[in-house]
């Protein structure tokens, strides 16, 4: 073998650099938990819902969660690392807000971000109970390498 990298004619040690960063470039994504493509559809009440917000988080707290947000037919894609690589695998709670427009009105002197903090803080459009993965009563087995999940939302909705 020795004859082969002296035959590139890199020296000792510059061919030991050059193999070892090649066996280190696969190996950026190593320390990631395996994964799975998610994807799906949130419905309430039989219709689906626009512009809400999805998150999967895994019963190992020392995982990431995944997120998304649905468009006008309620069609999801979960990110976790990079833009629609889905969830790690197993087992995960679900939480959906979903909120109108912010209602109040805003000074335009305290700027984008407090704007954008209080559009957050609309009327529910589900009910708040699906907020919280602790109360959502939504869970799931993520396993891969691809899946889709129908999440079909019930109850009244309330304002305080």
């Amino acid at each position: 073998m020795w004859d082969a990298f002296q035959s590139l004619n890199c020296g000792r040690h510059g061919c030991l650099w050059l193999t070892l960063a090649a066996v280190m470039s696969g190996c950026g994504r190593s320390d990631r938990p395996p994964m799975s493509r998610v994807s799906g559809i949130i419905s309430f009440q039989g219709r689906p819902l626009p512009q809400a917000k999805v998150s999967f988080i895994p019963e190992d707290k020392h995982l990431r969660p995944a997120m998304g947000t649905t468009d006008a037919q309620g069609r999801f894609t979960l990110t976790t690392y990079e833009p629609g690589d889905g969830a790690v695998t197993g087992p995960h709670r679900i939480s959906v807000l979903a909120r109108g427009p912010f209602t109040g009105t805003i000074p335009s002197h305290l700027g984008a971000a407090f704007a954008e903090e209080q559009e957050e803080k609309g009327p529910p459009l589900i009910p708040v109970s699906y907020f919280n993965p602790e109360t959502s009563g939504l869970s799931e087995q993520v396993v891969g390498p691809e899946q889709s999940f129908q999440i079909d939302l019930v109850g009244e909705v309330t304002t305080n």
